[in-house]
């Protein structure tokens, strides 16, 4: 008798068929140790527990259930493509009235949908404030609400058209953020922004010693070579910024703190419109 097996088994070696239960024993190459069944340092392979091979007991055909299986396999697949292309067609159909009833439930204007923006120097600041009053986050976007909101005091709020920042997917009935969302959203801010007086201090590799500073924020950067935190300080109008992977502040020093800070200057860049000193070594005192 000529067994078959389904499509996704035949690159699979047949070692034996027990007819009366239609099924069979079929074996293939450990894909985890290659053969071996040793899996680099760890030993013994965990996937084929050594033997270099993965045996499965599989369901075997005649060749006329074969065919069968495979026309019934053929039927299947053009039902959920049929089904698949009738959704799309419907959700075309209705996009504009399902794209105002997402925006109705996020809490939108459906006929005139803003997204409104959060601005201020430290956004991270009252991050806790933006979550607990609806805000949302997203790097393209930083804080972003539906609605305006009374925000606290040096913070704001600029609108800017949904459709700059979102795409509607009317086939999986939900929203995209564009492209260009994040160049929207920085364009709106500084247009409302007041213009930094900030200024670049000293000069490349030179120490700075006992420069009064105001500790404005901390927060967490994490990149390719591990988890540092990012301190922001102003002395005056001027901002300095200290990525730090070791040590950082005194615990006693908190956000608000005036102090005297010791540092070298590594480099002076711009962000955001705004002049950053970039320092490191920092000694505080």
């Amino acid at each position: 008798m000529e067994w078959k097996v389904a499509p996704s088994y035949q690159h699979m070696t047949i070692e034996s068929v027990d007819e009366a239960a239609r099924k069979a024993i079929a074996s293939e190459t450990c894909w985890k140790c290659g053969g071996t069944g040793i899996y680099a340092w760890f030993g013994e392979c965990f996937a084929c527990n050594g033997a270099g091979k993965i045996r499965k007991r599989i369901k075997v055909y005649t060749p006329e259930e074969y065919e069968k299986y495979i026309q019934n396999q053929e039927r299947t697949k053009e039902r959920k493509a049929e089904k698949k292309a009738t959704e799309r067609k419907l959700a075309e159909e209705h996009s504009e009235e399902n794209m105002k009833k997402a925006l109705a439930a996020a809490g939108y204007d459906p006929e005139n949908p803003l997204v409104w923006l959060v601005t201020g120097d430290n956004t991270y600041a009252i991050k806790d404030w933006l979550l607990n009053n609806g805000a949302k986050y997203t790097p393209a976007l930083n804080w972003y609400a539906a609605q305006p909101l009374d925000t606290p005091v040096g913070y704001g709020m600029v609108s800017i058209p949904f459709n700059s920042c979102f795409d509607w997917d009317c086939y999986h009935q939900h929203f995209l953020i564009k492209e260009k969302a994040k160049e929207n959203a920085e364009e709106a801010r500084a247009k409302v922004a007041t213009p930094s007086a900030s200024e670049y201090i000293g000069e490349i590799k030179e120490r700075l010693r006992d420069l009064e500073v105001k500790f404005i924020n901390a927060r967490d950067v994490e990149s390719f070579y591990g988890m540092s935190t990012l301190y922001t300080f102003k002395a005056g109008e001027n901002v300095l910024v200290w990525f730090c992977s070791g040590k950082g502040l005194p615990q006693n020093i908190e956000i608000g703190d005036t102090f005297l800070l010791t540092g070298t200057v590594k480099d002076h860049k711009e962000r955001n419109g705004v002049k950053q000193t970039v320092l490191t070594r920092c000694v505080a005192k």
